[in-house]
């Protein structure tokens, strides 16, 4: 693996710092069982302007292009599902 490939930790570790920034949550410190909950669940309670923010966001961040299969699939709608987008993303560049 080259030294400029993204880890899963990585992605997960920067994506967290989005949160923190852009919403003020921390999903690291609200549970490992909230990874797969949904956004814009009544949990997280994000609403879908937040998932706008966050889509572009990551495109920024991580110089990715989000597919639109991943938005209309649902994928988006978790922390886990949009962790797996970047680290395929990632990997289809790499």
């Amino acid at each position: 693996m080259e030294d400029n490939v993204l880890t899963i930790n990585n992605i997960e570790e920067k994506l967290n710092n989005l949160f923190i920034k852009r919403f003020n949550i921390n999903i690291d410190k609200i549970g490992e069982k909230y990874k797969s909950k949904k956004l814009l669940g009544s949990e997280i309670g994000m609403t879908p302007r937040d998932l706008l923010y966050l889509y572009f966001d990551i495109e920024n961040e991580f110089e990715i292009a989000i597919p639109q299969e991943c938005i209309a699939s649902g994928e988006f709608g978790t922390y886990n599902g949009i962790c797996r987008i970047i680290y395929s993303g990632l990997n289809d560049i790499a």
